[in-house]
């Protein structure tokens, strides 16, 4: 049976859009957001996708600024927020909440960073307007071999993040992927 991949480009509150894709076998499937969690929750209890890739850290750094593989990344040159801003701490606590509920029945988990996914892809920044996310989401779509059964003409910002999460999450299930670890951290990204 094909595998399902998700790719969650989480939001800090409800009313915010959190976006996301699935990916199901090498075909993007879906692409949306929700504005509630309890919704996405939902969705994601009934999908029972195989793995969840998040757009936030799932750890905390202990009220640093940066864990051990945000430092890392920001080696390759490549810029994660700081963690220890009240935006950032508030959206740690949702990934947790998430991941741990997901956890409970069985849903793995795995941390991505899509700026710095792109960045592994070969772009040198994130797309600016729909035309960009439409041409950046079909040149990501061939490299990786992924098919789509939806149009990308107007993907969203959190749309196009949570379809970065998903290519991430789909080469880690097949092993073309780079990984940043540190003591309590793993983040996922693509390989071009």
């Amino acid at each position: 049976m094909p595998k399902k991949i998700l790719g969650l480009d989480l939001s800090g509150k409800d009313g915010n859009p959190s976006g996301f894709c699935l990916i199901y076998g090498a075909t993007v499937a879906v692409i949306g957001e929700f504005r509630t969690l309890k919704y996405l929750l939902e969705y994601l209890h009934k999908l029972r996708p195989d793995i969840v890739a998040v757009d936030s850290p799932l750890s905390t750094s202990k009220n640093k600024p940066y864990r051990d593989c945000d430092l890392l990344l920001k080696k390759d040159r490549m810029n994660p927020l700081p963690l220890n801003t009240p935006g950032m701490q508030q959206l740690i606590r949702r990934a947790l909440l998430v991941t741990e509920t997901l956890s409970r029945v069985g849903i793995k988990c795995i941390e991505t960073f899509p700026a710095g996914a792109l960045r592994m892809l070969g772009f040198k920044r994130k797309p600016r307007s729909y035309k960009e996310r439409r041409k950046y989401f079909n040149t990501i779509r061939m490299m990786m071999g992924l098919k789509s059964m939806t149009r990308a003409n107007k993907l969203t910002k959190d749309e196009f993040d949570a379809f970065v999460c998903a290519v991430a999450g789909y080469a880690f299930l097949i092993g073309r992927y780079v990984e940043y670890v540190g003591k309590n951290c793993r983040i996922i990204l693509p390989k071009a």
